[in-house]
């Protein structure tokens, strides 16, 4: 399989419009369920377009900002087709109990980071880490699962 996030490493200096970032996600993955109604899909697409409308408005990107946002909009786009595609494959996922998150938050310096590397540290915890979070499907290349390279490729992005 190709890579479906390889174009939030290429450079980017088209206006930001959400039908433009949207079908360039469907292309990059051959994807075109936004979710429907059950995941709120007319609000998720009005969400986009107030983003791209404030990008262009307000946001007085320099070639590398606009690439660089470009990059992590295209990956959460490609990221919801994929997740939602993930979900409709897995059998059984919608009767599955979840435990109640742990969720620690504080103000600056007030030992927040602490706190989530000792829950972590628990190996009965579940720990999301960032790149999962941002692509919660596995994207598989050579047998391994590429997400955190990828992830870590495509914040450090320099164009």
């Amino acid at each position: 399989m190709a890579n479906p996030y390889a174009a939030a490493l290429e450079p980017y200096m088209l206006k930001f419009t959400a039908d433009a970032l949207l079908s360039e996600a469907e292309r990059a993955t051959n994807l075109f369920d936004w979710g429907g109604k059950r995941w709120e899909e007319e609000r998720f697409r009005a969400n986009v377009t107030t983003l791209c409308e404030s990008l262009e408005a307000t946001a007085q990107l320099t070639p590398l900002g606009r690439s660089r946002i470009h990059a992590r909009v295209f990956t959460m786009l490609v990221s919801r087709l994929r997740y939602l595609e993930a979900r409709k494959a897995a059998r059984g996922v919608e009767e599955q109990a979840l435990t109640r998150p742990l969720i620690g938050t504080g103000l600056g310096r007030a030992g927040t980071t602490f706190l989530h590397g000792i829950l972590a540290a628990d190996p009965a915890s579940k720990v999301v880490r960032a790149y999962e979070a941002a692509m919660p499907a596995p994207l598989m290349a050579d047998g391994r699962d590429i997400r955190s390279e990828l992830y870590q490729d495509i914040l450090l992005y320099e164009g």
